[in-house]
Order: structure tokens, then C-alpha cells, then sequence
């Protein structure tokens, strides 16, 4: 007569239970978090056997004979999650410096770029001031040879001039 009432006992927290040990099954808490949702979904089955009625002292010790195994199966989880969570904190780390290495790589590649248009900016600059350097050199040159040509036929007319006078 005892085994009945175990076996019922043990049959309802089958059921109750079976959306976890099916979860279990299909390894759905082995990712990084999963052990709170394992720790959640255990909790909330839990508080949803014990509030069915008709259960004893018998019943109460079989939930906790089950709770003290998935209590192993959860210390599992929670390390593959520590373990995942680890994984996952490197990725992240790798997947940031990636990131850094590769902002930086654009940053002196435009740095670079902008150098190079300073530079060609600045070669133009010069040889504009250098065109007009020489621009202004030729006219004052120009000048100057007008100034020079003016001068000496003022002073070859004098000289003629002089000459014409001494005859």
C-alpha cells in the first residue's frame, strides 16, 4: 500500500517537473545566464508543486530527495555558465580590442591622408607664391631696364646734346 502513494507522489513530480527535465535534455541552461533561468525555472515549479493539494509529509520529503539531485545538476550548470561566462568576457575583450586596433588603423590612415593634403596644399601654396615671386621680379627687372633705357638716352641726349653745343 505504501509503494502506491511514493508512486503517485513520484508520478506528480514527473509531471510537474517534466518541462525542466525535458529543458535538461536538450542542454537549454547550457549558455552564458543559464543557470539563473535553471535556478528560476526550479523555483517557479516548485512553488507550483507545493501549491497542489493532497500532498503529506511523504511528499514533501520526495520533493526534497528531487531538489537535492537537481541541486548537483544545478552546481553543473552554474559552472558550465562561469565557464561560458568567462568564454564569452575574452570574446568580448578580444572583440574590443579588434575593434580599438581597427579604429586606430583607420584613424592613422586618415591622418595620414589629411597629412598628404596638407602637403600637396602647401606645395601648391609655393609654387602659386613662387610664380608670383617671379612675376613680380620680371616686371620690377622690366622696370628696372625701362628706368635704365630712359636714363641712358636722358644722358645720350645730354652727351649729344653737349656735343652739338661744343661744335
Amino acid at each position: 500500500m505504501m509503494e502506491d502513494p511514493v508512486c503517485r507522489i513520484k508520478n506528480d513530480i514527473a509531471r510537474v517537473f517534466g518541462p525542466l527535465e525535458e529543458a535538461l535534455s536538450h542542454g537549454s541552461y547550457i549558455h552564458p545566464g543559464g543557470y539563473k533561468d535553471f535556478h528560476d525555472n526550479l523555483q517557479e515549479l516548485t512553488k507550483q508543486y507545493r501549491t497542489e493539494r493532497g500532498r503529506g509529509v511523504m511528499s514533501e520529503e520526495l520533493l526534497r530527495d528531487y531538489l537535492d539531485e537537481k541541486a548537483r545538476v544545478g552546481n553543473t550548470i552554474l559552472l558550465v555558465d562561469q565557464t561560458l561566462s568567462k568564454e564569452e568576457h575574452k570574446s568580448e575583450v578580444e572583440r574590443v580590442k579588434k575593434e580599438a586596433a581597427e579604429e586606430a588603423r583607420r584613424a592613422a590612415e586618415e591622418q595620414i591622408q589629411i597629412q598628404q593634403q596638407l602637403m600637396e596644399k602647401i606645395e601648391k601654396e609655393r609654387e602659386i607664391t613662387k610664380q608670383e615671386y617671379k612675376q613680380v621680379l620680371e616686371a620690377r627687372l622690366k622696370e628696372l631696364k625701362d628706368v635704365t633705357k630712359k636714363g641712358n638716352r636722358r644722358i645720350h641726349g645730354e652727351k649729344q646734346k653737349r656735343q652739338s653745343e661744343y661744335r
